[in-house]
This record gives C-alpha cells, structure tokens and sequence, in this order.
C-alpha cells in the first residue's frame, strides 16, 4: 500500500505545480478595453496600458489580444515588422563592419557601395520598427472595438 500511495503523491503535486504555472490564462479578464495613460516618470512621461485600473505589462497584453482572431492577425503582422527589424539591423551592422574593414583595406570603392547598403538598412530597419509598432497599435484598436457601443 505504502508503494501505490508514493506515485500518487508525486502525480498531484506534479498536476498543482503544472496548474501554478498557468496563471496568466486565469488572470485575465475578458471584460475590459485596453487603454493608454501617460504617467510622469522621473524626467519624462511614460505611456502605460491600462485594464480595469491595473497596469498590463506587454506579456499580458499579448495575452489578451491573442484571444480573438482579428487582433491576433495583427500581432502576428507586429510580430513580423519587429523579425524584420532585427534582420535589417543586422544587416546594418554587417555591411557596417565590412566597409570598416574595406577602408582599412584601402579599397574605397567597396567601402562607400558598402556604407550605401548600411545606410539603406538602418532606413529598412526604421520603416519595419514603424510598421510594427503601428500593426501592435492596431491590434489594440481591434481589440478595444468591442467594447465601444
């Protein structure tokens, strides 16, 4: 009996603790539209989002707007801008980094076609950030939309 007794111990605690890890499911309410407030900081204001009078952080918003088909269609379109961004800017350091190389080469033709590409990327990277952020904005309106009479 004492041998039967031992797995089935390990087996609930083993289901509480998969249950404890599960809270952000059980968190949300889908009762209430996000909403942004400016908050003064140190120096400068912050832009904080808001649901029933609690602070969300970006993972709980995430959450919430996985929810529903529609803003979830634009977090993924956010989620590809800001992938974007971070090829672009890879893309900005490498060709950085090779017309560096190339001038200390004294190769200047490859170093100013090269710092041409650098600069392109960093207006790429820029213009996927802008998407992004505008797509995750988007996403929120979509979301909040059901709440507006």
């Amino acid at each position: 009996m004492k041998h039967l007794l031992c797995p089935l111990v390990l087996l609930l605690l083993i289901s509480c603790c998969a249950r404890s890890q599960d809270s952000l499911q059980s968190r949300i309410s889908h009762d209430s539209a996000i909403r942004a407030t400016l908050v003064q900081g140190i120096k400068y204001p912050n832009l904080v989002y808001t649901a029933n009078g609690q602070v969300l952080s970006n993972r709980e918003i995430i959450a919430r707007l996985q929810l529903y088909p529609e803003p979830a269609d634009e977090l993924q379109k956010y989620r590809s801008g800001r992938t974007g961004l971070v090829v672009w800017l890879g893309v900005f350091l490498a060709s950085g980094i090779t017309a560096a190389v190339e001038k200390g080469q004294g190769n200047s033709g490859a170093q100013y076609s090269l710092a041409g590409i650098s600069v392109a990327a960093l207006f790429a990277a820029f213009v996927s950030g802008g998407q992004a952020s505008a797509h995750r904005d988007r996403a929120i309106r979509v979301y909040n939309k059901r709440f507006v009479p």
